[in-house]
Formats: C-alpha cells, structure tokens, sequence
C-alpha cells in the first residue's frame, strides 16, 4: 500500500482514541486527505451534476403536478384526502428521475383533487406506481385509447412437445427497441399487479407477430431457425377493471 495511505489511515484510527478525540479537526482533515488521493473530488463533481438534474426533475415535476390541477373543472376541486396525496408525495421523491412515473404520480395527485375521479382514485395506486418499470408505464400508456390488444407467444416445436421461447409477449410503436424477454417480464408483471389479463380468444393472426421487425430480429439473432419449428399463438391481452381505474387516475 502507499505509504502515504497507510500513513492517513494510522493517523485516520488514532483519532478514535486518547487526546486525539479532543482534536474533532484532526481525524476531518485526514478524511479530506485520503477522499483527495482517491480522487474523491471527481465523485464530488459527479454529485453535483446529479443534484443539479435532480432540481430540475424536481421543478418539472412540480410543473406537471401544477398543469394537471389546472385541467380540474372549478366546480370539482376538492381537498385532496390525505390517504392517497401523503404517501404519492412521499414516494415521488425516488421517481422523479423518470419521465413516465413522474407523471403518474403527478396525475395521481391531481387526480385524488378531483371529484369526478373520487370513485376511481384507490390509495392503492402509489404502491402501484412503486412497483412500476420504465417499460411497464410504456405499455399502461399504449393502452390509453384502447383498452384491448394481440399478444403473441413464440413457441418451438419439438418431437418429443413444445418449449416454449418467450411467453405472452406484446408489440407497439412505442415499445419496439426492447429486447422481446423484457416486454414479455413486463406483461407478466402487469398481470401481477391485476392490471392486465390474459385470454386465450385470439384476435389477430399469429402472422401478424411473425411479420414485425421487432420478432424476426429476436429470432435471426437468437434462434438456430434451420434447426428449429417455430410457431406462434396469438391471445388477447386487456385491462381490468382496476387497471381501468389505475390509467383513468394515473395516466389520463
């Protein structure tokens, strides 16, 4: 080790015992040194930067919050009950770094200040949004004007059966640079948290899900396809009435 090192770390322990507790500077400035030779001072600027962008995300939640309250009719406004407001703002705080459950949480807020969604709005929803990805708010935002789409499951066949490759999978515009797995975790989630549901009705052609780009490019690139029978099933996928509630108070 550095001589130096070992040296700050000595003086660093001797400050815990003897006279050298009466000396609060002492074991301070030893902290300072050792954070210096390690090049603390780039950790410091990364901190900064952090806390700059999080201000902003804080004042652009704040906006959101602001611009969603607006949208209330007068004659709807209510004190918000403080069972659903208290925890959103509380959990909030960790979520403000991403764009789609900021919004959420800023809808939600709104949403509990508004009569017309009082029988809607459910305390439940903050937990909800917690448990949130990304990608998850991507597909609760895609089922905003429409509350019914096709999900595929790609399937290989074997002698012997089947085995399945990605379960319950599901395509749109605005999901279509994820990894196929990932919005298939996504669906299953969803279906978790009692968002979702599953039915076997199939709605579109499984050659619907064969065609897109998103699917041939999985199987070009992970499937050995001269050696394999690859199938699809199509089934429905569609909101609960509790998701209803969760995208009428969360999302719109």
């Amino acid at each position: 080790m550095d001589p130096i090192i070992t040296n700050a770390l000595m003086t660093f322990g001797a400050g815990f015992t003897g006279a050298a507790l009466s000396k609060a500077e002492g074991p301070g400035q030893v902290l300072d040194d050792m954070m210096t030779l390690v090049g603390f001072e780039k950790l410091h600027e990364v901190a900064e930067k952090k806390r700059a962008m999080r201000e902003q995300n804080i004042k652009e939640y704040k906006n959101s919050i602001a611009t969603e309250i607006a949208k209330i009719q007068e004659e709807n406004i209510q004190e918000p009950p403080l069972s659903i407001v208290g925890p959103a703002l509380e959990a909030s705080k960790y979520y403000v770094e991403e764009d789609e459950l900021r919004s959420m949480f800023a809808t939600l807020i709104a949403s509990s200040m508004d009569k017309s969604k009082e029988d809607k709005t459910h305390p439940s929803f903050v937990e909800i949004i917690k448990q949130l990805s990304t990608l998850d708010a991507k597909i609760l935002l895609s089922f905003k004007n429409s509350h019914s789409h096709p999900i595929g499951k790609l399937i290989e066949e074997r002698p012997n059966g089947y085995f399945v490759i990605v379960d319950n999978f599901y395509l749109h515009e605005t999901i279509e640079n994820y990894y196929l797995p990932d919005i298939s975790a996504s669906v299953s989630n969803l279906t978790r948290l009692g968002l979702i549901e599953i039915t076997d009705q199939e709605i579109i052609k499984s050659e619907y899900f064969m065609n897109n780009k998103t699917v041939t490019s999985y199987i070009n690139s992970r499937i050995n396809i001269d050696k394999s029978v690859l199938k699809m099933k199509s089934k429905r996928l569609d909101v609960t009435p509790y998701g209803k509630n969760f995208i009428w108070s969360c999302i719109y």
